[in-house]
């Protein structure tokens, strides 16, 4: 026989039947030999045999196989998405068996002749045909496609509340089919936020929130759509205790917001007694945290208390302050206006600006022919009076005196006037 030996030590038949024998034309390895003494190759590729008791040389011709087509697939898509998968289908002219291989296994993997699309990103494929009877192998180039992210489900809130109460709060958990992050926001940050993924109830009305997916490895992100409760407000604490202030015939009453206001817009009664009396109410649906008490009398005591009231019903009322209405001294009368009744005068004039915060009487004073000004009238309750007995062409002057419990106001400016005959 005649061996071969490849460069990397493989050892094969090249010729002969390992028996002694005459030659025979077909392959080399089915005709016997008879002592072969020498090879030789020519250019070609031809081999000889030097067959010594055969007395012939025997030719040995290479017969090569077909070269094959690169094979391609010829189905390839343009792209694919997430968790897809293809067949492919190889075109070559090669009698071989064909596959297909993945370069970019993070992304496409291939089973059992199925491209399964893992991850997202460029799937590189590589088609191949085996060595067959009459055509050798080859590989094809590169071939390659984008596998998208697959479309998130539209987010939600899995445990999401019928209702909710101010102050209260509840930690969403959310259902989708995206691999991101998810989250959720309010769009009424005035009666829910979201801190830390919990929902706190800040106010009464509709809290209305959203849930998201970010965008994930294999998944796009989604938005879901709104999902609203109702949260209820509960009764505010109550008002601070009032702070009062003697306008001497009037007290302004004053006092600070409640602590909680139950998470919806309070209104305020105002609550009085009058020397050590119950308390009636003598004002209600009030905005503002104050309010005037009108027609206080001096001496009087007064106490007064404060409640606030909003949607889910009324506080307490508020601790009570008292105070003792005071007098001062009333400002001056307005100047007197005179009418002359010809053998009388009619005196006039306007209330104090300010009465004290007690009942008010007025004294009239009089001046003849530019002389002093004496009292005429004293104790009066109405603001005219009558000055009876002038005499012609004599002048008279008028200055008026507001009292009170607690003094005498200044004298008001004068009036003058000349007596005329009738």
């Amino acid at each position: 026989m005649v061996e071969k030996v490849t460069p990397s030590g493989d050892l094969s038949v090249f010729a002969g039947t390992g028996d002694f024998g005459s030659p025979t034309p077909g392959t080399a390895t089915n005709s016997n030999l008879n002592y072969p003494a020498g090879v030789a190759v020519d250019s070609s590729g031809n081999v000889y045999i030097a067959d010594q008791r055969n007395n012939v040389v025997e030719k040995l011709s290479t017969v090569n196989r077909a070269s094959s087509s690169a094979p391609s697939i010829t189905n390839l898509p343009g792209s694919g998405t997430f968790n897809g998968s293809f067949t492919p289908v190889v075109s070559t002219t090669g009698d071989g068996s064909t596959s297909v291989t993945s370069s970019t296994t993070s992304v496409c993997t291939v089973t059992s002749g199925t491209v399964n699309y893992i991850g997202v990103g460029t799937c590189t494929l590589v088609a191949h045909v085996a060595e067959g009877a009459t055509y050798s192998a080859a590989d094809g180039g590169d071939q390659s496609f984008t596998v998208n992210r697959a479309s998130s489900s539209a987010p939600s809130i899995t445990n999401f509340p019928g209702s909710g109460t101010f102050n209260g709060s509840f930690t969403p958990v959310v259902s989708s089919t995206g691999d991101g992050s998810t989250s959720v926001t309010s769009s009424i940050t005035s009666v829910c936020t979201v801190t830390s993924g919990t929902v706190n109830y800040i106010g009464a009305g509709t809290c209305t929130l959203v849930a998201h997916v970010a965008q994930g490895a294999t998944y796009s992100a989604a938005d879901g759509g709104d999902q609203s409760f109702t949260v209820a407000s509960v009764r505010p604490s109550a008002p601070g205790t009032p702070v009062l202030t003697d306008n001497h015939g009037s007290f302004s009453v004053t006092w600070s917001q409640p602590v909680t206001l139950g998470g919806a817009q309070v209104t305020y009664s105002v609550y009085v007694a009058t020397n050590g009396g119950v308390f009636t109410q003598t004002a209600t649906g009030l905005t503002a945290t104050l309010f005037t008490y009108q027609g206080t009398s001096a001496y009087n005591t007064y106490a007064f208390r404060v409640r606030a009231t909003n949607t889910a019903g009324s506080s307490a009322l508020s601790a009570y302050s008292w105070l003792q209405a005071r007098p001062v001294t009333p400002s001056a009368p307005g100047t007197p206006v005179l009418t002359d009744n010809h053998g009388s005068f009619s005196v006039t004039w306007s209330q104090p600006v300010t009465l004290g915060g007690a009942q008010v009487t007025y004294s009239v004073y009089v001046a003849t022919n530019g002389g002093v000004f004496t009292q005429t009238a004293t104790g009066l309750t109405a603001t005219l009076f009558t000055y009876q007995g002038t005499s012609a062409y004599n002048t008279y002057a008028f200055r008026v005196r507001a009292t009170n419990t607690a003094g005498s106001s200044a004298l008001s400016a004068y009036s003058w006037l000349q007596a005329r005959n009738a």
